[in-house]
């Protein structure tokens, strides 16, 4: 009787923490150029997808800002984030949609859906934005007024990351690794939305940057069925040739590729299981392997655009709250914190 009553009282105990630890937070109230946003992927079919912000000044990070600020889940799957005019496109890769939040107290202006798998939002103009699938074979254009799907440009395959120069989005057209292996970036005219050229590159063409000299780079994840190892290729997207490769010389076992840039554009970092630099003015392929991973699952990286910061996520294995670990530019590390589960990104508005 005395091990039931001490069972019950227990059980009191943990429910009072529980209710005290779901207490609403204070009101958010986020200014330009004061912290960092961390996008927390979350377990696939999990329906745990996360945002947190981490205040510079402060040195404090808030979890699950989305689910604060507007009393109901995310979603699933949130694949990336992008930021217009006070807004902030959260993209629900798994819950086939994209969320629109002020990006100042991240509470819900419009949904934009439906979509099959999208992953990234691209803004081409102050009224409209294409975005990328996993599945669809297509890109959408949205109306950013409207919050509406107003066009699609048909993309065989599945279409990645894109980035706008000068009239055109250049969009990454990785490959599945049971399917055959793809090698282009393909080439969209923003006034007529139309697909209008492509360039050849490496296989699997995965991540994007531009340099200081206006030049595009390149990160292919490379296919590991055809024995290929990838690599980084510069293009003049002047006339859409390439200007440099340099080929991996090994294929790695990583979740996730990602390629960066620092402030002054002039050094590419790279995410291959670990972090890896190199000038772009280098004539031959001599990265720097700046920070080794160490037994951690390193899934997101961003180079900060303005303190030249290194910040690199894990994953948490998907199943629990992951750490980010900001590195300064020399590959020093200056502190870890805990985040979701699934950090993918990091965006800094």
């Amino acid at each position: 009787m005395r091990l039931i009553s001490l069972f019950l009282l227990c059980c009191c105990f943990l429910m009072a923490c529980q209710k005290e630890d779901n207490t609403p937070s204070a009101p958010l109230n986020i200014e330009s150029a004061k912290g960092v946003f961390i996008t927390n992927e979350g377990g696939f079919n999990m329906g745990n997808a996360s945002v947190s912000y981490y205040d510079f000044a402060a040195k404090s990070i808030r979890n699950k800002i989305f689910q604060d600020a507007n009393v109901r889940s995310l979603g699933d799957v949130l694949q990336s984030m992008a930021i217009l005019d006070q807004k902030a496109y959260l993209v629900l890769n798994n819950s086939n949609k994209i969320e629109v939040v002020n990006v100042e107290d991240f509470t819900v202006q419009n949904t934009i859906s439906p979509f099959v798998a999208p992953r990234y939002l691209l803004p081409v103009s102050g009224q409209k934005a294409y975005v990328s699938d996993l599945y669809a074979d297509w890109i959408f254009v949205v109306d950013l007024q409207t919050n509406t799907k107003i066009d699609s440009i048909y993309f065989k395959g599945w279409s990645e990351e894109m980035l706008l120069h000068d009239g055109k989005v250049f969009v990454t057209n990785p490959s599945f690794y049971d399917q055959t292996a793809t090698d282009k970036i393909y080439v969209i005219d923003v006034a007529s939305d139309q697909l209008v050229d492509s360039i050849s590159v490496g296989k699997s063409p995965l991540s994007i940057q531009k340099d200081k000299n206006d030049k595009l780079w390149v990160l292919c994840e490379g296919h590991q069925n055809t024995g290929n190892f990838g690599g980084l290729y510069q293009i003049d997207p002047t006339n859409l040739s390439v200007e440099k490769t340099f080929p991996f010389t090994t294929f790695t076992v990583s979740n996730r590729q990602v390629l960066s840039i620092n402030p002054t554009k002039d050094t590419l970092y790279y995410l291959r299981k670990d972090i890896f630099c190199l000038p772009i003015a280098a004539s031959d392929f001599t990265p720097t392997n700046l920070i080794s991973a160490a037994g951690r699952d390193l899934y997101g990286m961003r180079v900060d655009p303005n303190s030249g910061n290194i910040w690199l996520g894990e994953s948490g294995f998907f199943q629990q709250q992951g750490k980010a670990f900001i590195y300064n530019a020399a590959g020093n590390l200056q502190e870890e914190i805990t985040a979701g589960v699934g950090i993918n990104n990091f965006y800094f508005y």
